[in-house]
């Protein structure tokens, strides 16, 4: 009875699992091969890709290929059409030159849909026949005229066997032989270059290769026309080691067009970055100019050396080196400065850096007017100085200005120089003492041995002019100008040890007012060690000797 409980409890279980697989998740449904182009069996080139299309997604993980083709391919890449990774491309790879070899050969393809069914083995043969190379790309196009330098640049369809190259014709015996590279293809591109520059004798090249599968290419003629002018200068203006201002422009005309792209500026003029502009005179960029920006440097012996080439790839026979000597000159030093007081004598001095010409000289004003016209002398080089100076004995009281243009020797041109003055002829008067002093011995002020010495002047003075004499000379060491109206107007004199005691003591003090104009000041003091016991009613005293705030009661 056991027995047949179990074989009745088994039943029922398989019962059940068949009716749980068969109402419940579906068999997984096989990935098949929508397209395969080529297709099997037809004949291909040797770069024509290979392309399935899956019915799903695959894995691409799951990839297996075999076969004599799976050595020289790409090991496949996977598209998107209808479904991600439902597309496989198979390419013959780079390293083989991107080629299939020719001859009947098969590829076996095996993979998994996402679903993890594989698809039933894919095999496929195919009778592959080389590709017949042809030029996909000529520089420059057959029949052009070129340049010495240009390059003969040629792409081919399909990778090339280099070993197979060769050149004939008039333009093999100049050339470089060709060197091999690759754009799409292994060994597809091929450039051959002159060894120095085509020449006009040299007009044709042929060109016979083999691919690398083997097929030939039909010979390759090519004809050119060669400009091998030789470029040479015509003019440059300024001429070499001449002098030049700061702001000429070097003009160079060549006899050819040039190429731009070849020039090479060097020297210390190059240094100094200037603008560089070509221009068409007969030929286009036949003509270079260049410019500084803002000035060249002054300075003699500047160097420019020019190196460019043809736009027929010819360079110039040799460096073309210039000179020149820049004069930035046209500065000046004007002595007095201008808006300064001058003395009704006083000469106006204007120093150049450079030799003027004299010729130039434009000049108006009340200055000019009451001149002597100016005299030119020279310092360091010939006409380098100017002066003037008035036509009677002093320049009239009051404002006098000068507007005045000139140029240098090399045409440089000063800024417009304007000057103006206030001729002072009166000679600058002392307002106060302290303490006072008298003008005879006998009623001579009273001094300290520390007390200072103030003397106010009418109008700003030339403190540098200041000259000091007398008994108190040594012991004056220390002077200090103030203001009390106009700058430096007020001098103070101290000692730092002491005033020597003794009786009239004398001290000149003779200094310039800033025109020129002089002012002696000439002071004598009694010295006494002590103010409280000079015998005088002094310094605030209450009466004589007492008192006040330095001395005793009365």
């Amino acid at each position: 009875m056991g027995r047949m409980k179990f074989l009745g409890f088994s039943f029922l279980a398989a019962v059940l699992l068949v009716g749980i697989n068969s109402c419940g998740v579906p068999s997984p449904v096989t990935p098949e091969v929508v397209t395969v182009e080529p297709v099997t069996g037809s004949t291909i080139t040797s770069t024509d890709a290979i392309i399935v299309t899956f019915s799903t997604s695959m894995v691409p993980g799951t990839l297996t290929l075999t076969g004599d083709m799976v050595g020289v391919s790409d090991r496949g890449v996977w598209f998107q059409n209808n479904s991600t990774n439902d597309t496989l491309v198979i390419r013959p790879n780079a390293a083989n030159g991107g080629i299939w070899s020719a001859g009947q050969h098969n590829l076996t393809i095996d993979v998994e849909a996402t679903s993890g069914v594989a698809i039933q083995s894919l095999t496929l043969d195919y009778e592959i026949v080389a590709t017949v190379p042809t030029v996909a790309v000529l520089s420059p196009e057959n029949s052009s005229t070129i340049i010495g330098s240009t390059p003969i640049v040629i792409v081919f369809s399909v990778a090339m066997d280099p070993l197979t190259l060769v050149l004939s014709g008039d333009m093999a015996g100049v050339s470089d032989g060709g060197v091999w590279s690759t754009t799409l293809n292994k060994n597809d591109t091929l450039v051959i270059s002159s060894s120095s520059a085509w020449s006009n004798a040299t007009k044709n090249i042929g060109i016979d290769v083999d691919s690398a599968e083997g097929a030939v290419l039909s010979t390759l003629s090519l004809f050119y026309t060669v400009d091998d002018a030789v470029p040479t200068v015509e003019s440059v203006l300024p001429a070499g080691n001449s002098t030049i201002k700061g702001d000429t422009p070097i003009v160079i005309s060549f006899k050819l067009g040039m190429n731009p792209s070849t020039l090479v500026v060097t020297g210390t003029m190059a240094t100094e970055n200037p603008n560089v502009a070509w221009t068409n005179k007969v030929n286009a960029f036949d003509t270079l100019t260049l410019t500084p920006k803002g000035s060249w440097t002054g300075s003699n012996a500047h160097s420019l050396n020019i190196d460019v080439d043809a736009i027929n790839g010819f360079p110039l026979p040799a460096t073309l080196a210039l000179t020149y000597d820049v004069d930035i000159s046209a500065t000046t030093i004007v002595t007095p400065m201008s808006a300064s007081r001058i003395k009704g004598s006083e000469a106006i001095v204007i120093d150049f850096d450079g030799v003027m010409n004299t010729g130039s000289l434009v000049a108006t004003g009340s200055l000019w007017d009451g001149s002597d016209g100016g005299v030119w002398s020279t310092i360091n080089v010939d006409d380098d100085k100017l002066t003037f100076k008035p036509t009677s004995t002093s320049w009239p009281e009051g404002t006098i200005d000068l507007t005045m243009d000139v140029v240098d020797f090399v045409g440089n041109s000063i800024a417009t120089l304007i000057l103006n003055y206030t001729v002072d002829t009166t000679a600058p008067t002392v307002l106060s003492v302290l303490p006072a002093s008298a003008s005879d011995l006998y009623n001579v002020n009273a001094l300290a041995v520390a007390d200072e010495i103030v003397i106010s002047y009418s109008e700003k003075m030339d403190t540098g002019s200041l000259s000091l004499l007398g008994d108190m000379k040594d012991e004056s060491d220390s002077i200090l100008w103030s203001k009390t109206t106009d700058d430096y107007d007020t001098l103070k004199i101290t000692t730092t040890t002491a005033w020597i005691v003794g009786t009239a003591q004398t001290l000149d003090v003779t200094v310039n007012d800033v025109a020129g104009n002089a002012v002696t000041e000439e002071l004598s003091y009694n010295v006494f060690a002590d103010l409280c016991s000079d015998g005088i009613k002094n310094q605030d005293e209450t009466d004589i000797d007492c008192g006040g705030p330095d001395c005793t009661a009365c």
